[in-house]
């Protein structure tokens, strides 16, 4: 009987309960306060208030994380309160320069998330929702193309009286507020017509990539033919001219035409003399007459050979020993000379 008794009791406490409630509804309605300012209203009723956030219309914050603490004043007795909503994270911060906007409702949702009394925590705002901007700095295009420019000079080979030509260019980046690094992101310089990637680090952490147009070229003095020279033909002195001319890429052929050179190809006028389109003059040419010396046991034993192939002193030779007729392969000393270990 009693337990009976409790129930109806029970049921009558929690009719009294929801009759509460839609009575508090009434009365916000008709005082035309918005539910959503029913924590402040249940706060004038008893509930006790244990913090107070002021929010400005207008917040801005630097990285990409907004933290209570950034937009808003936070005032409370508790001190570890305090600090546990300044270091509330409740969205991520807009892109450098843009802006995001947060509700007082999210930032309520923030607070239950992290279990914090969220039914004593006044809430003021001069507008709802906040507007929060995302503070930016502007990395200039000049500093950019240094970074380029240092990097190129510190890594790139050049032979030894070329001089290496840069041209950079890159738009200038928004990044946030903090200090920067650019560093190039590739393992070694490239040569041409190039896009080098930029890695943009800010306050210790990388933030964005983006590509900047390198022309890096070789300014270079080579010889060049004065004249068309034929396959085969020897060009010497008066066959060429020193001038200054741009590569992709070092280069590297005759120092000083006192030794003469020779086409392995035609080569019209003006075209640099490099090693791919010269080579060396041969020091034995094919049909050559040439003397085979075999050293064996102390005793040295000469004999007439022809040489069946080009090559210059210190090269390996293939010859014809003319009393045998024996091929034979040799090394090519002066005076046509041809080392040989056996006939």
């Amino acid at each position: 009987m009693s337990k009976a008794r409790g129930a109806r009791a029970t049921g009558v406490r929690a009719a009294a309960a929801l009759l509460s409630l839609h009575a508090l509804a009434a009365v916000l309605f008709a005082a035309g306060i918005p539910w959503g300012a029913g924590a402040a209203f249940a706060q004038s009723l008893g509930e006790p208030t244990l913090a107070r956030v002021i929010l400005p219309e207008q917040a801005f914050v630097e990285g990409d994380v907004i933290r209570l603490g950034d937009i808003a004043r936070v005032e409370a007795a508790d001190p570890r309160l305090a600090e546990r909503l300044r270091e509330l994270e409740v969205g991520r911060a807009a892109l450098p320069g843009q802006s995001r906007s947060l509700t007082v409702g999210t930032l309520r949702l923030r607070m239950r998330q992290a279990r914090l009394p969220e039914r004593a925590v006044e809430i003021v705002a001069e507008r709802d929702p906040v507007e929060v901007i995302t503070r930016y700095q502007v990395i200039a295009r000049e500093q950019l193309e240094a970074a380029v420019t240092r990097w190129y000079l510190r890594h790139a080979a050049v032979p030894e009286g070329a001089e290496l030509k840069l041209e950079v260019s890159v738009e200038p980046q928004w990044a946030p507020v903090g200090p920067v690094q650019i560093e190039v992101a590739l393992a070694e310089p490239k040569l041409g017509n190039v896009a080098v990637p930029l890695e943009i680090v800010v306050d210790g952490r990388p933030y964005k990539r983006v590509n900047a147009s390198v022309k890096a070229y070789v300014e270079q003095e080579v010889w060049v033919a004065a004249r068309p020279v034929l396959r085969g033909e020897t060009i010497g002195p008066a066959d060429a001219t020193r001038a200054t001319r741009m590569f992709a890429q070092p280069v590297a052929g005759p120092v000083d035409l006192a030794v003469p050179v020779r086409a392995k190809r035609y080569v019209r006028e003006g075209t640099p003399l490099t090693w791919d389109v010269v080579e060396p003059v041969p020091d034995v040419h094919r049909g050559d007459r040439v003397t085979l010396v075999a050293a064996v046991g102390g005793i040295v034993v000469q004999v007439p050979g022809e040489a069946l192939s080009e090559g210059r002193i210190g090269d390996v030779v293939t010859v014809r020993n003319l009393t045998s007729g024996n091929v034979v392969y040799g090394t090519l000393d002066e005076d046509g000379i041809v080392w040989v270990s056996v006939w």
